[in-house]
């Protein structure tokens, strides 16, 4: 590693001789948890006993950032391999953790819960439950839940649920530090990924993480129209306020030139975590079971289909400080982010499942459909959509006395994700395929598996 003038032994010159291993710093996260649950039958004069559980919890969290030898992380000012800049510092791939990244942070948190549930009548079952939390770094939280199931026949039950619930910012999104070295449309891009009382951060609008929140609604019914015929169906509604995630990088020419004038020219974008969004989820999960008698043995058939469409229903706007400059960014999230909540995961998906036995032998067929979805990569507006994919897996075994032996095929026809077509979506050709797919990018996997119960 050279000095800035490729000059070794000058005043400018780190002092560090090239090397080939890094020691790039280490991440720590520690917890303790002690906890007591009691549970106990009650009667209080209903038709039924009141099951009553309790309990209490403590725990502590710890989180640690141990910086890098000075080697992993200094900027020697060497020039790229092809001299057309200067190269990123620190290790390549990974650069270590700074000294100015290193930190120590810690919390504790008690909580306390009640659960109640009784068969109110013959056909009526409820429950009721409450959760008490208090974490030393951002206050207090009480979350309930309400149940009914109702079965007015042995072949029929109607369900539903209601409940509230929170998620307390993880200290490692409080506390997170590291100048990350991004490649965005080939380009080497320095992007420090900082907690929120970072001066840089809070340049951009940061402010202190405060937990989600979150509605929970949800009712179906079960039908069993014949002994060896079983349908379900749920719906299902979720709300999440305050929700916690990476914001956008504020890496395009008016943050850069913002980053520079108040003394960070050592990166070219910053992100930070961010309770800037809420969320909505619609959903429905439909199931049905159906096993028949097949020649000398048994084929159960499983079918499932899951319907979920996520809408993002608010999101904070750019900060001041971009506000009314022309930037490319338009609120605290980028495309990528907003495509990857809504539209990456795809909205329909569906299983069916054959399963047959006879006397020592088995044998599995399953076909799954996955349905198109939207990805885009990095800073650049190119989102693209891609087209259901339906892929099938095969298993046959054979049962000895003990000792199951099985082979098998998942994505029996090698079925990939389409690739991207717009530029730069690929980065570079480097990864071929959408950044995100519902069922990988391996293709064919095949298998031969032994399972044996030991003796008790």
């Amino acid at each position: 590693m050279c000095s800035s003038d490729l000059i070794l032994g000058n005043t400018d010159d780190p002092g560090i001789p090239n090397q080939l291993s890094f020691f790039a710093g280490r991440l720590e996260r520690s917890e303790a948890i002690g906890q007591l649950n009691l549970a106990k039958p009650v009667n209080l004069g209903l038709q039924a006993p009141v099951n009553v559980a309790l309990g209490v919890a403590f725990r502590r969290e710890e989180f640690t950032i141990t910086a890098g030898e000075r080697a992993s992380w200094i900027n020697g000012g060497h020039l790229s391999q092809d001299s057309s800049g200067p190269a990123p510092a620190g290790s390549s791939v990974f650069p270590g953790f700074a000294p100015g990244d290193a930190s120590s942070h810690s919390r504790t948190n008690v909580g306390a819960f009640v659960d109640l549930e009784s068969q109110l009548s013959p056909q009526f079952l409820a429950n009721v439950a409450g959760r008490f939390e208090n974490y030393s770094d951002f206050g207090s939280s009480f979350n309930g839940k309400v149940a009914l199931r109702y079965q007015p026949t042995q072949r029929f039950v109607l369900r539903g649920a209601a409940s509230t619930g929170f998620r307390a910012p993880g200290l490692s999104q409080s506390y997170f530090s590291h100048t990350t070295t991004n490649v965005i449309g080939g380009q080497f891009v320095e992007v420090g990924n900082f907690p929120v009382d970072n001066r840089a951060s809070q340049i951009f609008g940061a402010k202190k993480l405060k937990e989600e929140t979150s509605v929970n609604l949800s009712g179906g019914f079960a039908v069993t129209p014949r002994d060896n015929l079983t349908f379900t169906v749920d719906f299902f509604h979720i709300t999440i306020d305050n929700r916690i995630l990476l914001g956008a990088t504020f890496g395009d020419s008016v943050s850069e030139a913002i980053l520079a004038d108040s003394g960070f020219d050592n990166i070219d974008a910053v992100q930070f975590f961010t309770n800037g969004l809420n969320t909505k989820t619609n959903g429905v999960d439909i199931t049905a079971d159906l096993r028949v008698p097949a020649g000398a043995g048994t084929l159960n058939f499983n079918l499932g289909v899951n319907y979920a469409k996520n809408k993002i229903t608010h999101v904070d706007p750019l900060p001041p400080i971009l506000q009314g400059k022309p930037t490319d960014l338009t609120s605290i999230l980028d495309l990528v982010t907003q495509v990857g909540i809504e539209e990456e995961r795809p909205d329909w998906r569906g299983t069916l499942a054959a399963t047959y036995t006879r006397s020592r032998w088995h044998a599995l067929g399953r076909v799954s459909y996955f349905g198109g979805f939207a990805s885009a990569q990095p800073s650049f507006t190119d989102r693209e959509t891609y087209g259901g994919k339906t892929l099938v897996d095969a298993e046959l075994g054979y049962r000895f006395s003990a000792v199951n032996l099985s082979i098998g095929a998942r994505n029996v026809f090698d079925v990939y994700p389409d690739k991207p077509q717009a530029e730069f979506n690929n980065n570079d050709n480097t990864f071929p395929w959408a950044a995100a797919s519902p069922f990988g990018y391996n293709g064919r996997f095949l298998y031969a598996r032994v399972e044996t119960r030991l003796p008790q």
